[in-house]
């Protein structure tokens, strides 16, 4: 699955390059997301602790949304891709339906009402994001937001936030 995901990245452009080609990521530069896409990559990719973390937790706060909102999370795997622009792609965290009956995705098509984003974050970081429940998110999520919000009909893709 990880080649897999690797070999995509080099033949389009997802979610977490774009906030590097925006120069909003903490983890790759611009110039290193050109070289990566073109096979030079100028460092090993890593899987540092918080990305770990972060998948390690992801079941966890889709359940706190769902326990908080009442809606019914659905996850999906494949990545996402545009319908008229197929170098852009996404995978998202967790696909929202109203209910445990509803259908996420039809035909290839998400009908899902919305996507959530399962981030977490830490002390270090808190003062990047805003009060909780607000909208407020590092540009960086809101770039990637944004992004896979555009491989569906979406028109918000409202992120939530976990504090380990």
């Amino acid at each position: 699955m990880k080649n897999q995901r690797e070999n995509e990245q080099i033949q389009g452009i997802g979610g977490s390059d774009i906030a590097a080609l925006l120069g909003l990521s903490l983890y790759k530069s611009p110039l290193e997301l050109w070289a990566q896409k073109v096979g030079h990559p100028m460092r090993k990719p890593t899987e540092g602790v918080q990305l770990r973390f972060g998948q390690f937790v992801e079941p966890f706060v889709a359940l706190e949304y769902e326990r908080l909102t009442g809606l019914h999370t659905v996850e999906h795997i494949p990545p996402l891709f545009h319908h008229e622009h197929e170098f852009m792609y996404g995978h998202v965290d967790r696909l929202v339906v109203s209910s445990a009956d509803k259908t996420a995705i039809v035909n290839g098509r998400v009908i899902a009402e919305t996507l959530l984003e399962c981030k977490t974050t830490s002390v270090f970081n808190k003062d990047e994001w805003g009060e909780e429940g607000s909208d407020q998110v590092p540009n960086a999520y809101l770039a990637i937001s944004l992004l896979r919000d555009g491989l569906t009909t979406f028109f918000r893709a409202p992120p939530k936030r976990s504090q380990p």
